[in-house]
């Protein structure tokens, strides 16, 4: 079992954080982390963000990586439709060396419209752009020179130094449709599964499952990730009231690119005409199935009710969320690592 950190450094220009604030924060942090017994970081990747979202998920991990020996490092996801394949190799292998052989790259094709409008690039290209993209990596991660002609990428002499460290890239794909899921099992890429409830959640990953055994490979083949928003407190009530603001902002920005509810700071629903007319209720009910949010006992116990219902090796857990104080942040670790994780993952021997 791996328990690692999402970060999307996310500072709302009205918020009082400030980016450089939350960026300079990396290396602190990722040494902290380390210490705490988490197992891996993870950057977003979002370009012309009002939240101010990291852009460039590799430039941080790389900051990260320069502090630590141990956790894993990578992008959670990192949207080839805005790299040039070959430099996107390149900036991977580059990382894999400076943090010797720890990282792991995910990937992801895009959703923003006007993210596609920025780079200039055609958002019906974006499942090519993916695809192409990860076997151009994983065939220049291994120092191979080769030519590769594709619907958007015709290549020649492609010759990546240096290398990546590891032999093998792990490369995760993010995806939340059932064309998606199944690409990712032909591709034998790890699935991390990401803000569906759990019901939902086993179903996506009974497609991509499938898919993968089609590939002729196995669970064995991949990790089991999955990403949710987590934050620990001393009560249950202590953990929502500070999340709550918070998570609103976050879901106000998921909105405007996704059907989603209004969430008002006390973290109730508004009704509009773009949400669901399902009854919702408050964030604290809805997060259930979906957030791990609370006490270090009720996180253990959520912990091992989502291991019953949907068994994970490696979660990845977001615990900041847009204007979010630092120092909230950093109390939130430090009583996970030292009430929760000791619960729920197993020390290895030396």
């Amino acid at each position: 079992m791996t328990v690692g950190l999402l970060f999307a450094l996310q500072a709302p220009a009205d918020s009082g954080l400030r980016s450089s604030e939350m960026f300079s924060a990396v290396p602190r942090l990722a040494a902290m982390a380390e210490e705490q017994g988490f197992g891996s970081m993870f950057f977003t990747e979002h370009h012309g963000s009002d939240l101010n979202e990291v852009p460039s998920p590799l430039v941080v991990s790389a900051a990260a990586a320069a502090v630590t020996s141990r956790i894993r490092i990578g992008s959670a996801v990192a949207l080839p439709a805005f790299y040039n394949p070959v430099k996107f190799a390149e900036d991977v292998t580059t990382l894999d060396n400076v943090s010797n052989g720890r990282v792991t790259v995910g990937v992801g094709m895009g959703y923003r419209q006007e993210e596609f409008d920025r780079f200039g690039v055609n958002a019906k290209l974006k499942v090519s752009h993916l695809v192409e993209t990860v076997e151009i990596l994983r065939r220049a991660s291994t120092g191979e020179v080769f030519d590769f002609a594709g619907r958007v990428h015709k290549l020649q002499g492609v010759k990546v130094r240096p290398p990546a460290v590891q032999p093998v890239l792990p490369i995760w794909m993010g995806a939340q449709k059932r064309p998606g899921l199944t690409r990712a099992g032909e591709m034998g890429l790890t699935l991390p599964l990401s803000g569906a409830p759990i019901p939902i959640a086993a179903r996506q990953r009974q497609i991509y499952l499938d898919a993968l055994r089609r590939s002729g490979r196995g669970e064995q083949d991949v990790e089991l990730p999955i990403v949710r928003e987590c934050f620990c407190a001393a009560t249950d009530d202590e953990a929502w009231d500070y999340a709550a603001p918070y998570l609103s902002i976050l879901f106000a920005e998921y909105r405007q690119f996704m059907k989603l509810p209004s969430v008002n700071a006390d973290g109730s629903y508004q009704a509009d005409s773009d949400a669901s007319t399902a009854d919702y209720g408050s964030l604290r009910e809805f997060g259930r199935d979906r957030m791990l949010i609370g006490s270090p006992d009720t996180l253990v116990a959520e912990f091992e009710r989502h291991q019953q219902l949907l068994p994970c090796d490696h979660w990845v857990l977001r615990m900041h969320f847009p204007g979010m104080p630092i120092d909230g942040l950093t109390d939130s670790m430090k009583l996970f690592a030292s009430e929760v994780l000791p619960s729920i993952v197993v020390p290895t021997a030396n």
